[in-house]
């Protein structure tokens, strides 16, 4: 009578065959890099650098909220999958938000244009420290009400009235 054993390590995946007598037909290991000869340096120790130099080594990278991706970890791909990247919620995008809400995200900047009166008005916002060229409208201001030369110019404005 014959039976068949079959065991999944994580890490390790080992197939043993024993035969009724006890022997062991056949036993596979995956050592971590570097095929199955046992040697010290497994993928999953090595820095990137030397990851990179090994044919028989992969580099694994993940991005976060698609930005460029980083070393994650080395592994022998015909072993092993690669390194498990996290899931990190992104931010939504600045662009689109209205002013309370790009104000209150730190990761954003408000974008204004001047006004008349020495305020500005909001226009819109972007990722905070982007360089961004704001094309504000040209707006004719109205002289200031002390510049205004008649009593009736002055009248005929609703923001100055005049004084004698």
């Amino acid at each position: 009578m014959r039976t068949q054993r079959i065991t999944f390590v994580p890490g390790l995946a080992m197939l043993v065959l024993a035969s009724a007598c006890g022997s062991i037909s056949g036993m596979l290991q995956n050592d971590g890099g570097g095929g199955q000869d046992g040697g010290p340096a497994a993928c999953r120790t090595l820095d990137e650098a030397a990851c990179r130099a090994r044919t028989d080594c992969k580099a694994g990278a993940c991005s976060v909220c698609g930005g460029t991706p980083a070393f994650a970890g080395c592994y022998d791909p015909s072993h092993e999958s690669p390194p498990a990247c996290l899931a990190i919620p992104c931010p939504s995008p600045c662009t689109g938000l209205d002013e309370t809400s790009c104000r209150a995200r730190t990761d954003c900047q408000a974008l204004s244009c001047p006004d008349c009166n020495g305020g500005a008005h909001f226009v819109g916002c972007a990722a905070a420290g982007a360089i961004v060229d704001v094309a504000c409208p040209a707006i004719a201001c109205p002289l200031p009400c002390a510049q205004e030369t008649t009593k009736d110019a002055c009248d005929a404005r609703p923001d100055c009235h005049s004084v004698f």
